[in-house]
């Protein structure tokens, strides 16, 4: 039974935890520029919609703080989450308090046997099985990693390994934390392997940073990445060195890259900018011009028999409900090549 409070008494509220500080801060920013730009291009419909957000500086206490005060002060209707961490940590909460919880993140474990989260991006199994794919049509074999010691890079390290072949080794040479000064060591390591790709799971600052000291130590061997390389920003930085290097992450479309590097500037992160884009696209058609508040198990429901195949600015996607993953929408995912200061299709 729909409740009787009628719109204009009471907006849909949709509180955004976002890391729009800290570390990881560009990827919030991006998003957030999304949204502002989807809350314009569909006014009309999001006029008794209200989006309030919080910054968690991607901490999983400090997302379940930004949950709570939400709920508890804000009394939203719908939540949207970034990150593997953040999304971890309110995705219980979201089942125990029965608010619909929308999780930009690609961990399956997010949204399995979870009938209040739906995860608006792929799974992390589907970004290394797409490169181990490439990497066999290259015959690179011999596969080496230096990764920061996070949840998200953890996952894809272990997919990496879960699709290698028989024939194929995948190494991390090291391990590392935000910001750790190592490197070098590290890079001097690298001249004693004997990899035929070497993959760099890293921070912005640690990624550059590697790259000129693969530039000094004269290692010449192609090198892959993860979401962090889907950055004109970072090439631009890098100065020429991210020249041939490969990584795999979402498709955006053309035309919505360069509406929003026209507006912003920049198009760092710009597949977390699509994604968050779309989901408040989801908002507006869904929603936005209901006469009144539709439960949360209503709200997850709509979604459910309406979304089965949309077009976004992040391409066609198709909501997936799978046992074992849960509900998640998937996404084309491409390999890119860094070519001329920018990235461009490597293989589908």
């Amino acid at each position: 039974m729909l409740p009787s409070c009628a719109y204009s008494q009471s907006k849909l509220k949709v509180g955004l935890i976002l890391s729009l500080s800290g570390t990881w801060e560009e990827y919030g920013e991006a998003q957030k520029n999304a949204i502002e730009l989807a809350r314009k291009d569909f006014s009309r419909q999001l006029s008794n919609v209200e989006f309030i957000y919080e910054d968690c500086q991607y901490g999983g206490k400090s997302a379940a703080s930004a949950f709570n005060k939400l709920r508890t002060v804000d009394n939203v209707d719908i939540m949207f989450v970034w990150g593997v961490e953040p999304s971890q940590a309110v995705a219980p909460l979201a089942k125990r308090y029965k608010i619909p919880l929308f999780a930009s993140t690609v961990d399956p474990n997010t949204s399995k046997d979870n009938d209040y989260v739906i995860r608006t991006f792929n799974n992390i199994e589907d970004y290394s099985r797409k490169f181990m794919e490439y990497a066999r049509t290259k015959n690179y074999k011999n596969i080496g990693l230096v990764q920061v010691e996070l949840s998200y890079f953890d996952l894809l390290r272990d997919a990496l390994i879960k699709f290698s072949t028989k024939d194929q080794k995948v190494e991390v040479l090291e391990s590392v934390i935000a910001g750790d000064t190592g490197l070098r060591t590290i890079a001097t390591k690298l001249t004693k392997e004997n990899y035929d790709i070497f993959g760099l799971y890293l921070t912005h600052g640690q990624t550059l940073k590697f790259y000129r000291l693969m530039e000094a130590l004269k290692i010449d061997i192609p090198v892959f990445g993860a979401s962090p390389f889907m950055s004109e920003t970072l090439i631009r930085d890098a100065g020429g060195r991210m020249e041939g290097s490969i990584f795999t992450h979402n498709y955006v479309t053309p035309e919505f890259k360069k509406r929003y590097k026209d507006a912003y500037k920049s198009d760092f992160q710009i597949p977390w900018a699509a994604n968050a884009y779309d989901f408040v696209h989801i908002v507006a058609d869904l929603y936005g011009n209901l006469e009144v508040k539709p439960s949360a198990e209503e709200i997850i429901q709509k979604v459910v028999t309406s979304v089965k195949k949309r077009n976004g600015v992040g391409g066609g996607y198709t909501l997936i409900d799978s046992k074992e993953y849960g509900r998640y929408f998937e996404y084309p995912i491409i390999v890119y090549k860094i070519e001329n200061g920018t990235y461009l299709p490597e293989f589908r």
